[in-house]
């Protein structure tokens, strides 16, 4: 995963967080040459500097499931993937355009879906400092 930085050249504090970051860390200037980049779209970003160095991963190797009642699990993890066991904050949980807030548990969050129809459902999780995650789940009926 590479972290990124969003930068504000004209701000001293944000240029003093810059000059202390690892050289190994994508550096966005967002009022000069990276005004139109494309990844800037991508964020919701409100305040600057922004760090984005935290992902969310899916935990399981499935993406269709059984009509009826399932739990999905995601990991919160940092760029080298190892699972943030003391993250401990408020998730914003999108499930088909209904909003819920969600806490991880030792660096789990877990979603209990109930579905009685064959549906894609769409997944997605925001928090601060993290990349925006998205996925569809398959709902299928095998009877």
């Amino acid at each position: 995963m590479q972290r990124l930085f969003f930068h504000n050249i004209h701000d001293k504090y944000s240029t003093e967080l810059k000059n202390q970051l690892d050289s190994n860390i994508f550096i966005f200037d967002v009022y000069g040459k990276h005004r139109d980049s494309e990844i800037l779209k991508m964020f919701n970003i409100s305040t600057l500097p922004y760090l984005i160095d935290k992902q969310i991963i899916y935990a399981s190797s499935t993406l269709t499931y059984e009509v009826g009642t399932f739990i999905l699990e995601f990991s919160c993890c940092d760029y080298q993937e190892n699972i943030l066991v003391d993250e401990d904050g408020v998730f914003s949980l999108n499930i088909d355009g209904k909003f819920y807030d969600v806490v991880p548990e030792n660096g789990i969050i877990q979603v209990e879906i109930e579905c009685l129809i064959t549906k894609d459902i769409n997944i997605k999780i925001y928090r601060n400092n993290y990349y925006p995650f998205e996925i569809n789940i398959e709902v299928v009926d095998t009877t």
